[in-house]
């Protein structure tokens, strides 16, 4: 068994269809020294897919939206031993994307999230996800992005109304709570007021992007912060965690049986097995 360590950076680019754009983010992003890139908002679709493969000169997986909106990306760092299992997008409008891998012979499920902006959207792709992140071992799951809400609008919100989206807060505390997760930043900063996206008249501010993992992976933080981005209104959130590498064997799937007394969530297991079937 050794160790080693994982650098991880999200970053809202707001549209990367740019070139001169996209080269000054790509810089921003060496620059961080990061090992694995969550990237929402890219603006990439089937058409201009190949952009950024041609110039991230690792391995690259993307999720397309429109050429004005959504999109993702993960981007991996060229040096990584990197092994791909396999990697899907749950929708079709580059709202989600996952990647099932192994790096540096640590087993990780990797999801890039970029949550819909309308408060009733939000909720459902919340009550969804808790679904379907629910057939992955969460102890693997690193989940990144832009979650576009709140968990504490008391500590997480400057300037508007505290009281905005309260279901949604409620919809992704219960993805958390189902999942036993934890919010990466607020661990280790219990008491911070930081934000990662402000309006443009500057009078609002909230922490949108966040690192979610399992509350059993807390301790093995090293350092997680919030830093100042360019060309996007967001902020970036960096994570790096330390793992004991070591062999596994082939896994075992588990459920928390508890889930299946739960009749809402029954309910919509079986809305999206149908919706898959179609």
């Amino acid at each position: 068994m050794s160790l080693c360590n994982l650098s991880l950076i999200s970053l809202n680019v707001r549209g990367l269809l740019e070139k001169n754009k996209r080269s000054s983010i790509l810089s921003y992003i060496n620059r961080q020294k990061a090992d694995v890139i969550f990237l929402q908002e890219t603006h990439f679709t089937n058409d201009t897919r190949y952009v950024l493969t041609k110039e991230w000169q690792g391995p690259c997986f993307q999720s397309f939206g429109s050429n004005c909106s959504r999109g993702l990306a993960i981007l991996i760092k060229p040096t990584l031993n990197f092994v791909l299992h396999d990697c899907n997008s749950v929708d079709s409008d580059g709202r989600t994307l996952v990647l099932n891998c192994i790096i540096e012979g640590v087993e990780l499920c990797l999801v890039n999230i970029y949550a819909p902006n309308k408060t009733k959207e939000r909720n459902d792709f919340f009550k969804k996800a808790s679904i379907w992140l629910n057939c992955h071992d969460p102890i693997n799951l690193l989940c990144g992005g832009d979650m576009n809400c709140v968990q504490n609008p008391l500590v997480d919100k400057k300037g508007g109304r505290a009281d905005t989206a309260l279901r949604s807060v409620t919809a992704m505390k219960n993805l958390c709570s189902k999942l036993d997760m934890c919010d990466a930043w607020r661990s280790v900063n219990p008491d911070t007021r930081q934000y990662t996206w402000r309006n443009l008249a500057q009078n609002v501010a909230c922490r949108l992007d966040y690192w979610l993992i399992h509350k059993r992976l807390v301790e093995n933080i090293e350092k997680c912060d919030i830093r100042p981005a360019i060309l996007t209104d967001h902020q970036a959130v960096f994570l790096k965690l330390r793992f004991n590498r070591s062999s596994r064997g082939p896994g075992l799937f588990k459920l928390n049986v508890t889930l299946l007394e739960d009749e809402e969530y029954v309910s919509e297991v079986f809305d999206i097995i149908e919706e898959q079937k179609n």
